[in-house]
Protein backbone atom coordinates (compact mmCIF):
# COMPACT_ATOMS: atom_id res chain seq x y z
CA UNK A 1 0.00 0.00 0.00
CA UNK A 2 2.75 2.34 -0.57
CA UNK A 3 3.71 2.31 3.17
CA UNK A 4 7.38 1.76 4.47
CA UNK A 5 7.46 -1.33 7.13
CA UNK A 6 9.85 0.29 9.45
CA UNK A 7 9.07 -0.32 13.20
CA UNK A 8 7.87 2.70 14.77
CA UNK A 9 10.76 2.81 17.37
CA UNK A 10 12.85 3.44 14.54
CA UNK A 11 10.98 6.03 13.11
CA UNK A 12 10.39 7.38 16.33
CA UNK A 13 14.79 7.77 16.88
CA UNK A 14 14.89 8.83 13.24
CA UNK A 15 12.65 12.06 13.84
CA UNK A 16 14.59 12.47 17.48
CA UNK A 17 17.66 13.01 15.65
CA UNK A 18 16.13 15.45 12.83
CA UNK A 19 15.04 17.54 15.63
CA UNK A 20 18.59 17.84 17.35
CA UNK A 21 19.94 18.43 14.22
CA UNK A 22 17.63 21.46 13.62
CA UNK A 23 18.41 22.27 17.24
CA UNK A 24 21.63 22.38 16.63
CA UNK A 25 21.78 24.28 13.15
CA UNK A 26 19.51 27.05 15.10
CA UNK A 27 22.46 27.41 18.06
CA UNK A 28 24.90 27.57 15.22
CA UNK A 29 22.81 30.03 13.09
CA UNK A 30 22.28 32.34 16.42
CA UNK A 31 26.29 32.65 17.16
CA UNK A 32 26.62 33.56 13.53
CA UNK A 33 23.00 36.09 13.57
CA UNK A 34 24.34 37.96 16.70
CA UNK A 35 27.65 39.39 16.73
CA UNK A 36 29.07 40.35 20.08
CA UNK A 37 28.76 44.03 20.67
CA UNK A 38 31.40 46.33 19.32
CA UNK A 39 31.22 48.73 21.82
CA UNK A 40 31.81 45.70 24.75
CA UNK A 41 34.98 44.82 22.23
CA UNK A 42 36.26 47.69 22.16
CA UNK A 43 36.19 48.48 25.68
CA UNK A 44 38.02 45.30 26.40
CA UNK A 45 41.08 46.00 24.04
CA UNK A 46 41.26 49.54 25.47
CA UNK A 47 41.41 48.03 29.06
CA UNK A 48 44.26 45.86 27.50
CA UNK A 49 46.19 47.92 25.94
CA UNK A 50 45.79 50.40 29.80
CA UNK A 51 47.08 46.92 31.81
CA UNK A 52 50.03 45.92 29.28
CA UNK A 53 51.02 49.73 30.05
CA UNK A 54 50.36 50.04 33.59
CA UNK A 55 51.27 46.25 34.21
CA UNK A 56 55.19 46.73 34.00
CA UNK A 57 55.20 49.87 35.91
CA UNK A 58 53.25 49.17 39.14
CA UNK A 59 55.50 45.24 39.13
CA UNK A 60 59.02 47.59 38.38
CA UNK A 61 57.82 48.99 42.28
CA UNK A 62 58.14 45.52 44.27
CA UNK A 63 61.47 44.71 46.13
CA UNK A 64 62.54 42.08 44.49
CA UNK A 65 65.06 41.26 41.55
CA UNK A 66 64.85 43.00 38.29
CA UNK A 67 64.27 39.84 36.41
CA UNK A 68 61.42 38.20 38.49
CA UNK A 69 59.82 41.72 37.68
CA UNK A 70 60.09 41.55 34.22
CA UNK A 71 59.16 37.95 34.04
CA UNK A 72 56.14 38.25 35.76
CA UNK A 73 55.12 41.39 34.22
CA UNK A 74 55.67 39.54 30.43
CA UNK A 75 53.55 36.45 31.50
CA UNK A 76 50.70 38.29 32.99
CA UNK A 77 50.48 40.20 30.09
CA UNK A 78 50.89 37.75 27.46
CA UNK A 79 48.42 35.78 29.32
CA UNK A 80 45.36 38.88 29.37
CA UNK A 81 46.41 38.89 25.47
CA UNK A 82 46.30 35.23 24.69
CA UNK A 83 43.09 35.46 26.57
CA UNK A 84 41.81 38.13 24.47
CA UNK A 85 42.88 36.29 20.99
CA UNK A 86 41.20 33.68 22.05
CA UNK A 87 37.84 35.52 22.77
CA UNK A 88 38.03 36.95 19.23
CA UNK A 89 38.05 33.39 17.81
CA UNK A 90 35.61 32.41 19.84
CA UNK A 91 33.44 35.41 18.91
CA UNK A 92 33.33 34.18 15.13
CA UNK A 93 33.99 30.72 15.30
CA UNK A 94 32.84 30.41 11.35
CA UNK A 95 34.99 31.73 8.33
CA UNK A 96 38.11 30.65 6.34
CA UNK A 97 41.12 30.98 9.17
CA UNK A 98 43.21 27.97 10.08
CA UNK A 99 41.02 27.87 14.02
CA UNK A 100 37.78 28.19 12.42
CA UNK A 101 34.96 25.08 12.66
CA UNK A 102 35.45 22.77 9.60
CA UNK A 103 31.75 23.60 8.74
CA UNK A 104 32.09 21.88 4.92
CA UNK A 105 33.25 18.58 6.60
CA UNK A 106 31.14 18.65 9.50
CA UNK A 107 28.39 18.79 6.96
CA UNK A 108 29.67 15.98 4.52
CA UNK A 109 30.17 13.86 6.86
CA UNK A 110 26.81 14.41 8.45
CA UNK A 111 25.23 13.42 4.80
CA UNK A 112 27.63 10.49 4.42
CA UNK A 113 26.11 9.23 7.42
Amino acid sequence: DGMFAVAPPIISRIFHELNLVAKHYHEAQTVEMWPFPFPYVQANVLLLQIYIILTPLILSTWDAEPWLCASAAFMSTVCMSSLEMIAAEIANPFGDDPNDLPSFEMQRSMNAN
